[in-house]
């Protein structure tokens, strides 16, 4: 089980070694770039330029360029995850539609989370 202040990566698309990640890593939120969500609304087109993220695992060993990511929110408003989107590359032309585009795909899904009750969290 995780401690509240850990994080799980769970599921990718396409190949997240080169990024310095993997499926089941588990990290303290303090080290993820998740902490970006509440910080700055999830924008960070340059992760590896950026002073603010030098104590982040990831942004130390220069693997992630560019990251976007917004919470999955259940209908009470709990956060449940985050779905978000990295690179290795810098993307400097990344903006808030970037955003807002997760936020929507994000708010049926919270939904479809909150639709299906309790659940046991998976280890």
């Amino acid at each position: 089980m995780l401690a509240a202040d850990q994080l799980l990566s769970h599921e990718f698309d396409g190949d997240p070694e080169p990024l310095g990640l993997a499926e089941g890593l588990r990290l303290p939120v303090s080290e993820s770039l998740c902490q970006e969500l509440r910080e700055t609304g999830g924008l960070l087109p340059d992760v590896v330029g950026d002073p603010r993220w030098g104590s982040v695992v990831v942004a130390r060993q220069g693997r992630i360029g560019g990251y976007v990511g917004v919470p999955v929110l259940l209908d009470d408003g709990r956060v449940f995850g985050a779905l978000c989107g990295a690179s290795a590359e810098r993307r400097l032309g990344i903006d808030e539609r970037e955003v807002r585009f997760l936020r929507v795909l994000a708010a049926p899904i919270g939904s479809l989370l909150s639709s299906r009750g309790p659940r046991r969290p998976r280890v």
